[in-house]
């Protein structure tokens, strides 16, 4: 659900003019995406803390899953501009986000896990499993 304001406002921005008036106005590309991952990244980040804080509140032994949720950011924000290049609509590509991003959860993380428990597909289900890893939202899920 995060990204999907983080691509929303990428693609609100592209579609509606802003940013090629902020290119033709002298921009840099450069600082436009350095600030625009900043930005995002403090706006996820606290999110992340915050859901941090309440697993540690509530006794939850994730030893070491808080590190997984605070690099999470910088690899799910990246994937997320990238993937805002596919989408001419902002509810278009909050949607599509979303979906992608439980899709690659839910089922991917399932179809994984089921196909390394049958004997002849235990190496498709690795192979699969090593492709998935380059997706953010499948390594967090």
């Amino acid at each position: 659900m995060l990204m999907t304001s983080v691509v929303g406002q990428v693609v609100w921005e592209r579609m509606s003019g802003i940013k090629h008036i902020q290119m033709i106005s002298g921009m840099n590309r450069g600082a436009y995406w350095m600030a625009n991952f900043l930005v995002d990244l403090i706006k996820v980040e606290l999110i992340v803390f915050i859901t941090v804080v309440a697993f540690w509140q509530a006794n939850l032994k994730y030893t070491t899953s808080w590190m997984t949720f605070l690099a999470w950011p910088l690899a799910a924000i990246p994937m997320t501009y990238v993937m805002s290049f596919m989408f001419t609509s902002e509810s278009g590509a909050q949607t599509g986000t979303i979906f992608m991003n439980f899709g690659t959860i839910l089922f991917g993380s399932t179809l994984v896990f089921f196909l390394r428990f049958i004997k002849e597909w235990e190496r498709t289900g690795d192979f699969l499993n090593q492709f998935m890893k380059i997706l953010p939202p499948y390594t967090l899920g």
